[in-house]
């Protein structure tokens, strides 16, 4: 079975939810992990067609996936012709959180997981993927030349937060499903802790050589006394400004394009 139905994003923007709710649906069958990653990272789409059906296993009739990775264009250009050329009628969502949040949310994601170790004012200049997955018009342009606009479904994160009922009613109408949604997994909230530890950068950088499912609990609480305290990114308003300056240019292309508000967004 191939996948009907693809989030493609966006990072930090609420996708794991999205991805829980369709999961629960009776109708869906989604990918035995959430990010596949098939169309992106070429050492996974080497695995082949086969290989990707097989992730999809269930009693449901709409397979579906979730992986972030296919709207960041500059590091993973072919994602959209590769998904166009084995699905070419999937239906595409693309969950969009306000984008300056969105950014602050990636800093913090890397630098809780030892992936980053400079301050917020210097990665958001010298690191331009932390901008450039916030540009969602810069990364729609690829899907708009490979599949009609009649294919993607925009959404807005804050609204799927806040209009829940609402939000998924749109979604199910968009893949042709009743809108009947487990009511306890809908009360949930995902990747969401009280207290958020630092990983030190020992633990990132040995992290990919303890993966294998039986060790990787094991590593993590080895690892757990070497954790600190996180505490939010610093951001000031020189900071915010530059985001401003860097993003809203794109996003008013994107309400011109989309005809949506984006009601509550800093740009």
């Amino acid at each position: 079975m191939l996948p009907q139905v693809i989030i493609i994003g966006t990072m930090k923007g609420g996708t794991s939810s999205l991805f829980k709710y369709l999961y629960s649906h009776p109708e869906m069958v989604g990918s035995r992990n959430k990010e596949t990653d098939f169309f992106a990272e070429d050492d996974v789409y080497a695995k082949g067609k086969g290989w990707y059906e097989s992730l999809f296993q269930g009693s449901g009739s709409i397979a579906f996936e979730a992986s972030p990775k296919y709207t960041v264009c500059d590091q993973y250009p072919e994602a959209p012709e590769r998904i166009k050329e084995m699905v070419p009628e999937v239906k595409l969502i693309y969950l969009l959180r306000d984008p300056i949040s969105r950014t602050i949310s990636h800093y913090g994601h890397n630098f809780i997981n030892g992936r980053e170790i400079r301050p917020f004012s210097r990665a958001i200049r010298e690191h331009e993927a932390y901008i450039s997955i916030s540009k969602y018009f810069y990364q729609l342009q690829p899907y708009l030349e490979q599949f009609p606009r009649s294919n993607l479904l925009l959404l807005q994160s804050e609204r799927l937060r806040d209009e829940q009922e609402e939000t998924l009613d749109k979604v199910a109408e968009f893949i042709g499903i009743e809108p009947h949604f487990d009511e306890d997994i809908l009360r949930q909230k995902f990747h969401v802790s009280k207290t958020k530890k630092k990983s030190s950068r020992l633990e990132f950088r040995l992290r990919p050589y303890f993966r294998l499912r039986y060790v990787y609990p094991i590593f993590k609480a080895v690892m757990a006394p070497l954790r600190t305290e996180y505490e939010k990114p610093v951001v000031t308003e020189d900071d915010m400004a530059f985001l401003k300056q860097e993003i809203s240019p794109d996003i008013e292309s994107l309400r011109n394009l989309t005809g949506m508000e984006f009601r509550g967004w800093k740009v």
